[in-house]
């Protein structure tokens, strides 16, 4: 296979990889049943959105790995966090563990969160590897 097709591969790969992984449209999906299970406030509800964003602002460690460790190593921490963290809350809607509290909950979706970043180092690193010359494209810049 060429160099060009492998290039090309890479990003049909990303994209996929992406969409499937979906953190970013996962708490709006089941926030209303734990809403229902915990029996939250509206206000309750909105600091666990909060919390699967601030999960987020913890994005710089997953750039710090990839400094240092193998962009495979990176993208299995970010799977590993985000089947923790989505893992223990869908075992817990659908009722296989009954004892978490909402700072468990808290503290999951933080980590749920934070997943996303791990993935998206890996996707940005490889298209930036891939694709040099159009670096800026590919991270969303246009300067």
């Amino acid at each position: 296979m060429s160099s060009n097709s492998l290039q090309w591969l890479s990003l049909v790969a990303i994209i996929w990889l992406q969409s499937v992984s979906g953190t970013n449209t996962n708490f709006p999906a089941y926030s209303p049943e734990l809403k229902k299970l915990l029996s939250l406030s509206q206000v309750e509800l909105n600091n666990l959105a909060f919390a699967s964003d601030a999960g987020k602002l913890f994005g710089f460690f997953s750039g710090i790995a990839a400094l240092y460790l193998p962009l495979w190593l990176v993208l299995l921490i970010g799977s590993a966090l985000g089947l923790v963290g989505y893992g223990l809350q869908y075992l817990f809607i659908t009722h296989q563990i009954s004892s978490l509290s909402y700072a468990h909950i808290f503290s999951l979706t933080v980590l749920a969160g934070n997943s996303i970043c791990w993935i998206n180092t890996v996707c940005y690193v490889v298209i930036i590897q891939n694709f040099p010359s159009d670096r800026q494209v590919s991270v969303g810049t246009n300067h």
